[in-house]
């Protein structure tokens, strides 16, 4: 259909292994350590965490992973529980295995519908369309909310062109004619599937586009038995909007449990300076 896409529901998301994300993060230019025979990935200047968010730790394993490590979070697995000391507050989605358009509540099924009768919603093959129109996409959407991440050029790039050759992820996008109106960076790991990034433009809200590629992903998602979780973002408590429209789609905030480690007076430091931040990290405040 043009464009180095096609329709999004001609498409399969790949699955990959721990290892395979640990490389594809290193093709980002991220620190990648392994540890206790899992690999984490330094997510900001000396912090640390799974390379994949739901991933399961043991106790054992949940342990500071490098010298250079100032802090760090993990999931624990169920027959560790009673080490953790705090959670990852993820927005997850129920049972994604039976997802369909009917577990949609009423005016989020009905705004599917309307979405898809007036843009196209594909899955990229080539990176074209985002390396051309995505920075732009997402300029917009960070200026609109600047809490949504916007990299500098060259890494904006760098990230895109890391779901390619090998493909790692799935881009799937929103588009009218050749104009993009919005995309997300979705991926799966084990059985773990994320709906992470999501840019979007003032035009692409008003058709709908947010809930078009949510729908899209999930049903995706639904057609690989081997995952058994679908997060979408960890819970931004201050952003009332963001949630109530996750509450709308059937995602709920859900405290997995974990363990969070901080070096010094560093957890009093960030749970002063950064509230936000710190309950993001450790599940508390």
């Amino acid at each position: 259909m043009g464009l180095g896409a096609i329709d999004w529901g001609d498409a399969s998301l790949p699955v990959l292994s721990e290892a395979e994300c640990g490389e594809w993060y290193e093709a980002r230019g991220r620190r990648v350590v392994e540890h206790r025979g899992r690999l984490w990935v330094e997510s900001r200047r000396c912090f640390f965490q799974p390379v994949h968010h739901l991933a399961k730790l043991s106790a054992h394993e949940a342990t500071r992973p490098a010298r250079s490590c100032l802090g760090f979070r993990a999931r624990l697995a169920e027959d560790a529980w009673q080490w953790a000391n705090g959670s990852l507050p993820a927005h997850t989605f129920p049972d994604p295995q039976s997802y369909d358009l009917g577990r949609l509540r009423q005016t989020p099924r009905r705004q599917v519908r309307q979405g898809l009768r007036a843009v196209d919603v594909v899955a990229l093959k080539i990176p074209d369309l985002v390396l051309d129109q995505g920075y732009a996409v997402a300029a917009e959407a960070h200026a609109r909310d600047n809490g949504i991440d916007l990299p500098g050029r060259a890494t904006f790039r760098k990230n895109i062109l890391s779901f390619f050759s090998p493909r790692r992820g799935l881009i799937l996008a929103a588009v009218r004619g050749r104009h993009l109106l919005g995309f997300s960076l979705t991926s799966a790991v084990d059985a773990a599937a994320y709906h992470d990034m999501v840019y979007v433009t003032g035009q692409g809200l008003a058709n709908k586009v947010p809930v078009c590629l949510f729908h899209a992903f999930a049903t995706l998602v639904s057609r690989r038995p081997q995952v058994q979780e679908l997060m979408h973002g960890v819970h931004v408590r201050d952003d009332k909007g963001l949630c109530e429209f996750k509450r709308r789609i059937g995602l709920a905030v859900t405290p997995l449990p974990a363990r969070a480690w901080f070096a010094g007076g560093l957890d009093g430091l960030l749970r002063r300076a950064r509230p936000q931040k710190y309950y993001q990290v450790t599940g508390r405040g």
